[in-house]
């Protein structure tokens, strides 16, 4: 929904707030099984722009970070909320003389992170597929060849990811991780997309039950 001025308006960018809500208090109300535990993971990502061309066409390989924290039940599920941030850099095009700027992206979202595949090995490497939806944000701004700063253009929306991962433990219940991930977002303006590399560390939070 947008206001008469043309911006988003408050309550169409909260929308996801009780799904949010939801979560929490689902993660809060599960039971304190043996099999359950917390985990903190930190990753870091080198994104390549895949739509619109507006985005592919110039931008360079973004760099972000990120992490999640996560619950697990049973040894197959995980549920939690994790969070993103990544910045491209604009490196321009051939005859189109000097232009600079920044897309900085942001996300906040809810994953579900299902254990396909699981060695009995000492490494006990796993195959894991994880998929999230919430809210993304980006923010634009650049400079063109004689100096003049543009206004920065921010946007609010949907962000949705689809994620494959292999990881191999450390030790005890602490993991490495790498893979590859898919982001979407939807604003108003337009819908971006980017294809990261993913390096993971993850590990259970104090009191957790290693395994």
């Amino acid at each position: 929904m947008r206001t008469a001025s043309g911006g988003v308006a408050p309550a169409a960018r909260r929308w996801w707030l009780p799904a949010l809500a939801a979560a929490l208090v689902l993660l809060r109300a599960a039971p304190a099984a043996a099999q359950s535990s917390w985990r903190l993971e930190a990753l870091g990502l080198a994104a390549t722009p895949t739509q619109p061309q507006l985005f592919v066409d110039g931008w360079g390989r973004g760099l972000g970070i990120g992490g999640s924290l996560r619950r697990e039940f049973g040894r197959r599920f995980e549920l939690g909320v994790d969070a993103e941030f990544v910045q491209f850099t604009y490196e321009g095009l051939p005859d189109r003389g000097e232009f600079g700027g920044e897309r900085r992206m942001t996300r906040v979202a809810m994953p579900l992170r299902v254990h396909l595949w699981e060695s009995a090995r000492a490494g006990r490497e796993r195959l894991s597929l994880q998929g999230s939806a919430g809210w993304g944000h980006q923010s634009i701004a650049g400079i063109f060849g004689d100096g003049t700063p543009l206004p920065v253009e921010a946007q609010d929306g949907l962000a949705v990811t689809g994620d494959f991962r292999f990881s191999r433990s450390l030790y005890r219940g602490t993991r490495w991780s790498a893979g590859f991930r898919y982001t979407w977002f939807d604003f108003d303006a337009e819908s971006p997309g980017h294809f990261a590399f993913v390096l993971g560390l993850e590990m259970p939070l104090q009191g957790s039950r290693p395994h």
